[in-house]
């Protein structure tokens, strides 16, 4: 499962410059929905497109592997 990392990509941009970054902040410099970022931010199994994932990483700086992550899911025991 790929999982967005938003909230840990906040937490670092927040101990860098010591100001914490409200999520209508975060889709005001992004044009992303509040409403995509909130599920983004809630929701493991949340699609976040790819445009959307580059806005972010313009916005923060940071590359793709830091606000994406694959988590293996684990095998059924069947």
């Amino acid at each position: 499962m790929i999982q967005i990392q938003i909230e840990a990509v906040m937490a670092a941009k927040h101990q860098q410059s010591g100001q914490s970054i409200k999520l209508s902040e975060l889709a005001a410099a992004t044009g992303i929905s509040r409403m995509t970022l909130h599920r983004a931010l809630n929701q493991k199994e949340h699609n976040l497109s790819i445009n959307s994932i580059d806005k972010l990483c313009s916005y923060f700086g940071c590359d793709l592997t830091d606000l994406v992550k694959y988590v293996p899911e684990q095998k059924r025991a069947a």
